[in-house]
């Protein structure tokens, strides 16, 4: 009722009309005067109406101004995940290349202590694990900026 008012220059016509009415019932006015008071009656039940009306249509603004604020938030987050994305692949694919070519280099000139280039090689093969660790995380995030349209498919019930 509070949010009601606000709106009161609604009300205002027919609380008038009520107030006319009533005090000509009461001096003996004729029927048609008194025919002013179930139409002012209407009048503000009318005008309750309306109110309810633009009240909710307001509420229902409100909401739908909250979504598109956070589908814009949600859009904010996507493009900045793209481009953490891309800023760390791009390192990481340098990271990548090298310990490949560390690897290749020591199949072709292999240490003469066997024991530090077993250490070498188990150390480059932790990091090439780490870097295709971080490199599947990196395309999540690409995967989860895209826009991804949904595809509608037949499922075979089993039931």
């Amino acid at each position: 009722m509070k949010k009601h008012g606000r709106f009161l220059w609604a009300y205002l016509p027919a609380l008038s009309a009520v107030g006319m009415s009533g005090v000509e019932c009461f001096q003996g006015a004729s029927c048609l005067r008194v025919l002013l008071v179930p139409w002012a009656i209407l009048s503000l039940v009318m005008s309750y109406l309306l109110v309810r009306m633009l009240i909710n249509e307001r509420a229902k603004d409100e909401f739908t101004g909250r979504q598109l604020l956070q589908a814009q938030k949600m859009a904010t987050i996507g493009e900045m995940a793209s481009g953490i994305a891309h800023e760390v692949n791009n390192p990481l694919a340098v990271i990548g290349r090298e310990v490949e070519w560390i690897q290749e280099l020591l199949k072709e000139h292999p240490p003469a202590d066997a024991e530090a280039a077993q250490e070498i090689i188990e150390s480059l093969q932790v990091i090439g694990g780490q870097v295709a660790r971080c490199a599947e995380f990196t395309h999540r995030l690409l995967n989860f900026a895209r826009k991804s349209e949904p595809v509608l498919q037949w499922v075979e019930s089993t039931v």
